[in-house]
């Protein structure tokens, strides 16, 4: 099952994120960085090896990811609260 937020699963949102992720893969070629996303089986990931991410190195405590972070930090989205 799959869900946008608290929205019910429609074939609408399953073919609106299958649009998004063709984008973003396309996108992502464009830029030869299509390596950053893995693909498997009704799987979606990122490859966190192959990206310069600030919230990877915010997490491993790199002082210019750690000094340039200011405000809040996604707060409309209820699951970021949990990620620092």
């Amino acid at each position: 099952m799959f869900a946008f937020e608290d929205e019910p699963y429609e074939k609408k949102l399953q073919n609106l994120l299958q649009t998004y992720i063709y984008a973003m893969i396309k996108s992502l070629k464009a830029v030869g960085a299509e390596e950053a996303v893995v693909r498997s089986y009704n799987a979606l990931a990122v490859n966190p090896e192959v990206l310069d991410c600030d919230y990877y190195r915010f997490k491993e405590l790199d002082a210019g990811a750690v000094n340039a972070y200011q405000n809040e930090y996604m707060s409309q989205y209820y699951w970021a609260d949990f990620l620092y």
